[in-house]
């Protein structure tokens, strides 16, 4: 039977390519989702003048973050956190700002700014892209335990293959093997009913899945 036994740097390795798979991924869905929402919502007269300052602001954050202008990201940001924490525009800024912060290592701020980002999700949709992202950037900091309480609940179908692979792989360093190769059969039976088996991704989560053994 195969082992499952990475060490701390390979686990880290694997950490940053899930994140590289996913973070640009899941940062365009929010902001097509997010301007499409506002957008509709802008047209319906949705809090009037407060909509389009918000909207006007993180297109400013867009431009800037584009610009590799990270002070400008960070006042921007903390604009609409600050005072405009009910838009839909909330939750992405707070990721923009957490990725920012990230890549310059401030992982603290990066966690208050996804906790923000996840506490002020408007919508399923919103709420469990939240989750994932504040669960993965916990493991990514070593709070394994704190991640798989984030993603305890059950999402919806469409995040199902996404949630059962960082549980595995949370479950995996807390050297849960039996409930790891249950969680990430789960994301493979999700990426089946979806259709998606030419994904990398599939291949990837086999791998991890074999890796574990059957468990006899």
């Amino acid at each position: 039977m195969a082992t499952y036994d990475l060490e701390e740097q390979e686990q880290l390795d694997e950490i940053k390519v899930w994140w590289q798979q996913y973070g640009k991924w899941v940062i365009a869905a929010v902001v097509a989702f997010v301007l499409s929402v506002a957008g509709w919502q802008g047209w319906q007269g949705w809090q009037g003048k407060q909509q389009q300052e918000s909207a006007a602001l993180f297109e400013q954050a867009v431009q800037a973050r584009a610009g590799n202008n990270a002070a400008a990201v960070k006042q921007i940001t903390a604009q609409i956190m600050d005072n405009y924490a009910g838009s839909g525009y909330a939750t992405p800024a707070a990721w923009m700002v957490g990725q920012v912060n990230l890549e310059a290592k401030d992982t603290k701020s990066a966690l208050a700014q996804f906790q923000f980002a996840f506490d002020h999700a408007q919508g399923a949709v919103m709420q469990d892209l939240a989750r994932l992202r504040l669960a993965g950037l916990m493991f990514h900091t070593g709070d394994a335990e704190g991640a798989l309480q984030t993603l305890e609940a059950a999402p919806a179908d469409a995040y199902a293959a996404l949630f059962g692979q960082l549980r595995g792989d949370v479950l995996v360093t807390l050297k849960r093997t039996a409930e790891a190769r249950l969680a990430y059969q789960s994301a493979l039976t999700a990426m089946d009913k979806a259709n998606t088996k030419v994904d990398p991704i599939y291949a990837m989560i086999e791998m991890r899945l074999d890796a574990l053994g059957d468990g006899a």
